[in-house]
């Protein structure tokens, strides 16, 4: 399994990739929407941790064009966005997991393997 981080905020990329890392994950980090469209495979078996706030098209535009090519991956959504709009955007995308920023890693980490497991 891989887990694709797509956020445009480096900082934010660095820590989760290296987070996720060293809890055994195989992760592939992109800083944005078309970058990951670019080179990215995912299958039924990954994992995307999308960012709904990407720059260069939103993350529930992002996630209507995976499942309109067919990707199937478990999604967790996270951002930064304020309530009502972050709400919004999780009930369109209906992700396994979402979470708002700032991230608590730990919390993070426990709905995503929680979520996988069902």
């Amino acid at each position: 399994m891989i887990v694709y981080v797509i956020e445009d905020d480096r900082a934010v990329r660095s820590a989760l990739t290296v987070f996720l890392e060293e809890e055994g994950y195989d992760v592939c980090p992109f800083g944005n929407a078309a970058s990951f469209l670019a080179g990215a495979t995912p299958t039924a078996d990954d994992l995307i941790l999308l960012d709904l706030g990407l720059p260069d098209i939103s993350g529930t535009e992002l996630h209507a064009l995976l499942r309109k090519k067919g990707v199937t991956s478990q999604v967790v959504a996270i951002s930064g966005l304020r309530s009502g709009p972050f709400e919004a955007a999780v009930q369109e995308i209906k992700p396994i997991a979402a979470f708002r920023k700032p991230l608590d890693l730990p919390a993070l980490l426990s709905g995503m393997t929680a979520a996988l497991r069902t």
